[in-house]
């Protein structure tokens, strides 16, 4: 079955939905699916990155929807003739909140009435970009010129500057090797306890405990 595209100016189950409009919300519990499909509407620009299919359940009267975030223009569809990356089933109370900035997206879509199917990492993404602040990529490795990464220096204010710009500042010289002996034997001593009183919570690769 070929996929239907949702669009605001064609489709009855989303008439009056345009991409990009701000929410007057009624405030009317049988209002709050329709809200929340306009927010995923406007919202999906943001999600091109995603490259996954979500099924997505949000009350409406039709039943679920699609979103297909693997190409750009990302639409919202009434059928999918494949099978998606995820399925998930979510209040739309709850996606006005994540979009208002009222609730942790992580909370509403992780509750346990509504854990996702299949993949997790695509309905992941989709519920962060529906808050008001949605996170970015970060750069590539690959991309950055590794000569300007920060280096281990004892000039404070170049570890500051390390860290306002990378997020991380390398201090060189931090501890004298003496200081990095006690702390690692006072380590070993607390795991040798813990261990003896069986309160020890060991885990780590094959290799050795952690």
């Amino acid at each position: 079955m070929a996929p239907e595209a949702i669009n605001g100016a064609t489709s009855g189950s989303a008439k009056g939905v345009t991409n990009g409009v701000k929410h007057g919300f009624s405030g009317k519990k049988k209002d709050l699916p329709q809200e929340a499909l306009s927010i995923v509407q406007e919202k999906l620009p943001d999600m091109k990155a995603i490259g996954a299919v979500l099924e997505l359940d949000i009350g409406l009267p039709q039943g679920p929807i699609w979103i297909d975030m693997r190409n750009n223009p990302c639409q919202v569809l009434e059928e999918f003739g494949g099978e998606p990356n995820s399925s998930v089933k979510v209040k739309p109370l709850y996606i006005k909140r994540f979009y208002e900035g009222a609730m942790d997206p992580r909370y509403g879509f992780f509750d346990e009435t509504s854990l996702p199917k299949g993949e997790i990492k695509a309905p992941v993404k989709f519920a962060d970009m529906l808050t008001p602040n949605p996170p970015t990529n970060p750069t590539p490795v690959s991309a950055i010129d590794s000569t300007r990464l920060p280096k281990p220096t004892e000039d404070l204010d170049q570890v500051r500057r390390d860290m306002k710009e990378w997020g991380y500042g390398l201090i060189a010289n931090a501890m004298a090797p003496r200081e990095v002996h006690i702390m690692k034997e006072a380590l070993r001593q607390q795991a040798a306890g813990e261990m003896e009183n069986g309160v020890a919570n060991r885990d780590g690769g094959p290799n050795a405990p952690n």
